[in-house]
């Protein structure tokens, strides 16, 4: 895996890692977030807090950047992010070290709940545009109006 690539932003500030980088100015296609995403679909049967970070996600995204078939990742980095949440909620009331039946000290298993969590997050978050380096590599192309009745979710 190679370096991240610098969100144009720092590049203005800090110039790039050569030359050449330090030349260029930033890319003016970077989207940028205009309206709400919209409504899941039903079959999703989102938490509340799933449908919190739906509607966050969905503030944050410009219209038109997600298609329907990403509506998948979409659910599924929504759910990532509420379990994150719930196993957090758990390991605060709880105690980080617990001792195991034969005696033996152990992390709590909402540890690693949190820790898969996360990298699931970084993935999806990645491939949803969500963070400044992935937001660098994502080309707005010209949207025709579509005939598609489920548009609404992803305009």
């Amino acid at each position: 895996m190679g370096r991240q690539v610098k969100p144009p932003e720092l590049k203005a500030i800090e110039g790039g890692r050569d030359r050449k980088d330090r030349r260029q100015a930033a890319p003016a296609d970077i989207p940028v977030p205009v309206n709400a995403l919209g409504e899941p679909p039903r079959s999703a049967k989102l938490t509340p807090r799933e449908q919190e970070v739906w509607n966050l996600v969905g503030s944050e995204l410009p219209p038109g950047m997600l298609k329907m078939v990403d509506q998948f990742v979409l659910v599924a980095f929504c759910r990532a992010v509420a379990l994150q949440d719930e196993a957090a909620e758990k390991l605060r009331a709880s105690s980080l070290l617990l001792k195991s039946p034969k005696g033996m000290v152990m992390q709590s298993p909402y540890v690693g709940i949190i820790n898969t969590q996360a990298k699931t997050i970084k993935a999806l978050g990645a491939e949803l545009g969500l963070s400044p380096a992935a937001r660098t590599r994502i080309s707005m192309g010209d949207a025709g109006e579509e005939n598609d009745p489920a548009a609404k979710y992803f305009a």
